[in-house]
């Protein structure tokens, strides 16, 4: 019972994150750029509204696998809003992407600008929080929620986790 919680958990938190990611940035370049469909279907270097169009889905799919593992390899959530589940995931994210990026930089040769670099990926990294925590916040409440509903005896819980 707990992988299907886990599952509409998951389904819920990418497409909360997703949206919030997409729907500003989209609504920023139909403001910025006119009208939404000219600047969808205009075949010069203004096409962002048709690549997020486009990577929406894929965006979507990469969430939800993510959102799967996090929730997981995480206990169960007992409030909406927990910051230890918050912090654990933000710090693993953060790790993971800076060895990325050292790793790259070290590749390709350039490290003495790693400072440099770092500035600019912490600020996108703390605008890419935004999203993440809302989709933790979404993923906890649908996952209570269901737990809620479909309350199981701890008896039988052994069978259905």
């Amino acid at each position: 019972m707990r992988s299907w919680r886990l599952f509409f958990s998951s389904v819920v938190a990418s497409v909360v994150s997703v949206f919030i990611l997409v729907v500003p940035f989209c609504l920023f370049l139909h403001f910025y750029q006119g009208d939404f469909f000219v600047t969808a279907s205009a075949r010069d270097s203004s096409r962002g509204v048709e690549v997020m169009m486009y990577l929406t889905p894929f965006l979507w799919l990469s969430a939800f696998s993510s959102y799967l593992i996090i929730f997981r390899v995480l206990k169960a959530p007992s409030e909406v809003i927990e910051t230890h589940q918050i912090m654990k995931v933000t710090l693993a994210i953060f790790s993971v992407l800076v060895t990325l990026l050292f790793l790259v930089l070290f590749l390709d040769g350039v490290l003495y600008s790693f400072i440099e670099v770092f500035s600019y990926f912490f600020m996108v990294y703390t605008l890419l929080l935004i999203p993440l925590i809302a989709g933790l916040m979404a993923g906890n409440a649908v996952y209570l929620k269901l737990e809620k509903k479909f309350n199981i005896p701890k008896a039988y819980s052994v069978f259905y986790s």
